[in-house]
């Protein structure tokens, strides 16, 4: 009798200890799901002027280019910026390339550091660099030197959210890094 009464005490710690770890954790999940990053906002300096903020979560998104190049083709530039700071720059011309890695908001501009080159197969070229592009105050990015040779200065529109959908079932950069062989 006494034996079955020591089980049921440490049964009751190890229960007890498990529900303080959940709760424990449902409070911490809660606090970090609860600090929202700062939404876009106009902020009134001493000096009476407007000064735009952005963060990853009012510039993520799908931002596109297409037009013409030289008559020869139509060039396709899509640079998707996820709200967790990596972006995905693709160009397709005849055959897609790009780049993916990071990025980094500094006023009006968005810094790309370059990690990974792809290209139409199924692998990574690990690269380094980098690139800066303008953020307009239209909502539109500029891209004064893409990847296409002498096609500069353009402008990149948001797409919506469908087509941001549509375009990331087959460009999903967490399913390209995970499953893409990377070489030197």
């Amino acid at each position: 009798m006494k034996n079955w009464k020591n089980i049921l005490i440490g049964v009751l710690i190890v229960i007890i200890a498990i529900l303080i770890g959940v709760l424990f954790m449902t409070l911490n999940k809660e606090k970090i799901q609860g600090e929202e990053p700062i939404i876009k906002e106009e902020e009134k300096n001493d000096d009476n002027s407007n000064e735009e903020n952005y963060n990853y979560r009012n510039i993520a998104g799908l931002y596109t280019y297409e037009g013409e190049y030289n008559g020869e083709f139509t060039p396709v530039i899509n640079l998707y910026l996820d709200e967790n700071g990596l972006f995905y720059y693709k160009a397709s011309t005849m055959a897609s390339y790009g780049k993916i890695g990071n990025y980094t908001i500094v006023e009006d501009e968005i810094h790309l550091n370059y990690l990974f080159d792809t290209n139409s197969g199924a692998g990574l070229e690990v690269t380094q660099g980098n690139k800066n592009i303008k953020i307009n105050k239209d909502n539109t990015l500029t891209d004064d030197k893409t990847l296409i040779t002498d096609l500069n200065n353009i402008d990149l529109i948001k797409k919506t959210s469908k087509d941001e959908e549509d375009w990331l079932e087959e460009n999903d950069i967490t399913n390209i890094l995970n499953n893409y062989e990377i070489t030197n």
